[in-house]
């Protein structure tokens, strides 16, 4: 998948570690409110300041919740080992045309779906996992 792709990917996986650190019935604003429009046009800057941010919410998980750290880092190396710089830039696209937008948009809500089934799934497997040691 293409860059615009990967870094609609990155700004799901940077708004999963905000609702996972502060608690999603905790935030008035997500990251998402405040930063997509901009991230979708402009996502080198605003992807490079939310993962700065991002840096604070990991170090809480870290200390409040292993797994959900761990999760979360696996996830955020899995999308930047798809982000791959060349000599001429960064490898997160500076601004974006209409067409790298539609894709930021794809991948973004690829991976929402992604993260969403995977939890939908580990919470069937514990539900099943607390049954049958009840049996």
């Amino acid at each position: 998948p293409s860059l615009p792709y990967q870094c609609g990917r990155l700004f799901a996986v940077l708004e999963d570690i905000q609702g996972a650190a502060l608690g999603r019935d905790n935030i008035n604003t997500t990251i998402a409110d405040k930063y997509l429009p901009a991230a979708i046009a402009a996502p080198r800057a605003i992807l490079t300041m939310l993962r700065k941010n991002a840096i604070g919410h990991l170090r809480r998980l870290r200390r409040t919740n292993r797994g959900a750290w761990n999760a979360l880092n696996d996830r955020l190396d899995g999308v930047f080992e798809r982000i791959t710089p060349d000599a001429d830039d960064s490898g997160i696209p500076a601004t974006l045309a209409l067409a790298g937008q539609a894709e930021f948009i794809i991948g973004y809500h690829h991976q929402r779906a992604a993260d969403r089934a995977n939890a939908r799934a580990a919470r069937r497997q514990d539900t099943t996992k607390d049954e049958g040691d009840h049996q």
